[in-house]
């Protein structure tokens, strides 16, 4: 159990950036990064961080990342899921992009943040790929 802890500790990247709300509003946060690396890992963040979760997408194929589980009021998704193409593989069919989710910390405590890779159409198919971590939530 240690060395996943560890793991996160090291893979995870931490910024200071300002963040635009959807309602237009703009404040300062501290932002942790993971990735798909960091699946089924413990992340450590204080109350108020930023949680950004980038995970690699094929939108050709139609699957992408959907939220299957979270506890909204203490993992607050911040804006809509976005879609970041690779600068060298602009215009290229079939190349891959990266999906990117936002969560504030919100509450202490902890939470299973779970995301399944599928078509979104396809709601009784099997999940391609599962993304799972647990967050730790502590006061700043």
């Amino acid at each position: 159990m240690t060395r996943f802890v560890l793991f996160a500790f090291f893979s995870s990247v931490v910024f200071l950036i300002p963040i635009e709300y959807a309602n237009g509003n703009s404040q300062k946060f501290e932002i942790i990064k993971i990735t798909e690396q960091d699946n089924g890992t413990i992340v450590h963040v204080g109350q108020g961080t930023v949680l950004e979760l980038s995970l690699p997408v094929m939108p050709g194929t139609g699957y992408r990342w959907e939220i299957l589980s979270n506890k909204a009021d203490e993992l607050e998704q911040m804006n809509e899921t976005q879609f970041i193409q690779d600068e060298r593989s602009t215009n290229k069919i079939g190349t891959c992009e990266t999906q990117v989710y936002r969560f504030v910390a919100r509450n202490v405590g902890l939470t299973e943040l779970k995301l399944g890779y599928r078509r979104p159409w396809e709601t009784n198919s099997t999940l391609l790929k599962v993304f799972q971590v647990t967050v730790h939530i502590e006061e700043q």
